[in-house]
């Protein structure tokens, strides 16, 4: 493993800070600190022109990245300040806030139930004899016509966002000021008495975050567990990811080695709609950049390393809808046989993708910026870095730190 002056270089860093007046000015950094792992400098020179460009001119003061190939981890880079605001040197494997990169994971723990006989994508989880009808009652101020749609909604709706409501093109339950207060049970019942769906289950797609919360209760009733303990010790640990959580709420509840969020035009990272408890199995859960890749190259369908679900289960996890022809399960898919998900709130953005020549890669920073084509040039990001590396070191970060 080559380290690109790391250790010398985060003394320096811890130098710097300690002389460096406390400002909101040096949130955004001119020159982002930085720490890469995995090239040399001659390598790392381009990658680090990139980051930095990107960082500059979308104001981002945190930005973590990590890049596999052939299911070795390759590089990571780790720029900006852990705490801008107190001038944190940077570190590497620090948590972020990864929003909607929840929704591959909990796709792949309901892969392995299913592949456990405990379920199938037919399942009707509000229909008589559903995992979710003790949550409701479909008999008090709701329509026919609803109760039939209801009853009609599968576990492969709810994973393609196909179930027919609750999506983002009419308010997502997830973030509707009314039911803010509301436990997963509430929520669940609120929702079904008062938005009734406006589509039959299978004919329109609309990105719904509820729809994954109902999944992550479904794995709760099927393996009397929580989502998040089950996920963990189902899917993260056996793929050698110890660290992964589901994240709090307030700056002074997160984790050690948890970034702070920044929001930029007036978003509050803290504010009273960032209720991550609640939006685990769709947006909840922290992680480094390193975890995620980890996480993509145990569930991607190539040789090795060995994914934690059957072939079968890849195929059906990525496979897609004549309602939903460029999302499957959990994934946003493409002809290409590129699989991503990207992720976004107030403090965060971040994404994850496979792509089909086995590189993996994840990018995660601690704001989100309102400027037009910024979700689009983080996309470009990692490709733009991936170009720049003429051929990756043999090494195997994964190894290395294991």
């Amino acid at each position: 493993m080559t380290h690109f002056n790391r250790r010398r270089f985060l003394l320096n860093c811890t130098a710097i800070a300690g002389a460096t007046a406390c400002s909101t000015k040096n949130i955004w950094a001119e020159e982002p600190l930085h720490a890469i792992v995995g090239l040399g400098k001659k390598a790392a020179a381009e990658p680090i022109d990139l980051i930095q460009a990107f960082m500059q001119k979308y104001k981002v003061p945190q930005l973590s990245m990590a890049v596999s190939f052939q299911g070795k981890l390759k590089a990571t880079f780790d720029f900006g300040e852990s705490d801008s605001i107190a001038n944190t040197p940077v570190a590497s494997q620090q948590l972020y806030r990864i929003a909607s990169i929840s929704k591959p994971i909990t796709s792949v723990a309901l892969m392995k139930l299913i592949e456990s006989g405990k379920l199938t994508l037919d399942h009707c989880p509000f229909a008589e004899e559903g995992l979710l009808r003790k949550y409701v009652d479909l008999k008090k101020q709701i329509s026919a016509e609803n109760t039939k749609r209801l009853e009609a909604i599968t576990i492969s709706h709810l994973l393609h966002h196909t179930c027919g409501g609750w999506g983002n093109k009419s308010r997502d339950p997830m973030f509707v000021r009314e039911a803010l207060e509301f436990d997963h049970k509430q929520l669940i019942h609120w929702a079904v008495e008062t938005r009734p769906l406006e589509h039959a289950p299978g004919t329109d797609s609309s990105y719904s975050n509820f729809g994954y919360c109902l999944l992550g209760r479904v794995i709760e009733e099927l393996t009397d567990d929580s989502y998040e303990s089950h996920v963990q010790k189902k899917v993260l640990n056996p793929m050698g990811v110890s660290r992964m959580q589901v994240g709090e709420d307030a700056l002074k509840d997160r984790q050690p080695d948890e970034v702070v969020y920044y929001g930029q035009k007036n978003e509050d990272p803290y504010g009273k709609n960032i209720k991550l408890s609640r939006m685990d199995a769709h947006g909840g859960w922290i992680a480094s950049a390193t975890d995620l890749v980890r996480f993509a190259v145990h569930a991607d369908g190539f040789k090795n390393p060995r994914d934690v679900i059957q072939p079968s289960s890849i195929k059906t996890m990525t496979a897609t809808t004549p309602a939903s022809p460029n999302y499957a399960c959990g994934w946003a898919v493409n002809k290409s046989n590129n699989w991503w998900h990207s992720g976004s709130l107030p403090g965060t953005s971040s994404i994850l993708a496979r792509i089909n020549d086995q590189h993996c890669w994840a990018v995660l920073a601690n704001t989100r910026s309102k400027e037009s084509g910024y979700f689009g040039a983080l996309d470009k990001l990692p490709w733009a870095v991936r170009r720049s590396v003429a051929k990756w070191p043999a090494h195997d970060l994964f190894e290395m730190n294991s």
